[in-house]
């Protein structure tokens, strides 16, 4: 088993060494910035076999590798990926996030909040489908600055209202959102702050308001099944091929929003953008107190 391991690991950093050109010796030798975007540019050899996403084609490893995996723990993690977190967002979170939007069926007079907003992608959508301020929530200082600078480029940093804290403990009053939006954000946490969370959703949602929640998850069969378990049979192997190692996981999505007292009404098993890994989207709704 070890051996097969220890394969698998080779086999990947080959794959990544012919992905994104890159040395493997610790990833040291790398080519001037301006040089590395001058060969993706321009040789059609990696263009034409579509082995570059097109978020991807001016990506340097050595920044990609501290905007997922940094040592600098959760918070300052997300200070560090700020400039360059719609890289991964283009590579793993875009077709999930615009399907959860579409089932969401967020109307237009209601008020929203999105947990853990990063760059803005989705508040920026949010606020093309309605006529309310739209909110948002995030913990790390350098995300609010990139989101701003975002929503102020589309026109629409008047139409929303962020906040710097913590999801675990909202500076929001009870029965204050209509909709809550979680893309994303469960699967990077510990499981026993994955019920905090959602707590903590439940507690400012209005009664009868609906939570969607878009995570890594351990359902799909077929394809997405085997990528899954490829993905968790690697997990474990991050620091020892790279020296960090990631922090989304899958997770039993339907059974802690059920668990935390949601009413499911909707699900969906999709996947990421670049690589076949499962998701899972679900509407679920605060249930009215009797």
């Amino acid at each position: 088993m070890r051996g097969f391991l220890s394969g698998c690991g080779r086999k990947f950093c080959a794959r990544m060494r012919n992905t994104f050109g890159i040395s493997h010796a610790g990833m040291e030798t790398m080519e001037d910035d301006r040089l590395k975007r001058l060969k993706y540019k321009n040789d059609s050899r990696y263009l034409k076999s579509n082995r570059i996403h097109p978020y991807m084609e001016k990506m340097l490893f050595e920044e990609v590798r501290d905007v997922i995996y940094p040592k600098s723990g959760y918070k300052g993690k997300y200070e560090i990926s700020s400039r360059y977190y719609h890289l991964i967002m283009g590579v793993f979170e875009i077709r999930p996030n615009t399907e959860a939007l579409e089932i969401a069926d967020i109307r237009e007079d209601e008020k929203v909040l999105d947990l853990a907003f990063g760059t803005g992608w989705l508040l920026n959508k949010i606020v093309e489908r309605t006529n309310t301020v739209v909110y948002g929530i995030d913990f790390s200082g350098g995300m609010c600055k990139v989101s701003m600078e975002n929503l102020e480029r589309n026109g629409n940093l008047d139409r929303t209202q962020l906040i710097l804290g913590d999801v675990l403990s909202m500076p929001i009053k009870d029965n204050s959102f209509d909709v809550v939006i979680g893309s994303f954000i469960l699967d990077l946490l510990p499981k026993n702050q994955i019920k905090v969370a959602l707590e903590e959703t439940k507690r400012v949602l209005k009664p009868g308001g609906r939570a969607i929640f878009a995570s890594m998850t351990k359902k799909g069969r077929g394809l997405l099944r085997s990528w899954r378990l490829i993905y968790e049979m690697m997990y474990p192997l991050w620091p020892t091929i790279l020296g960090y190692r990631p922090s989304s996981r899958p997770i039993r999505l339907s059974e802690e929003v059920t668990n935390a007292g949601f009413r499911i009404t909707k699900s969906k098993i999709t996947r990421t953008n670049f690589f076949p890994f499962p998701v899972e989207i679900v509407v679920c709704e605060k249930e009215v107190d009797p």
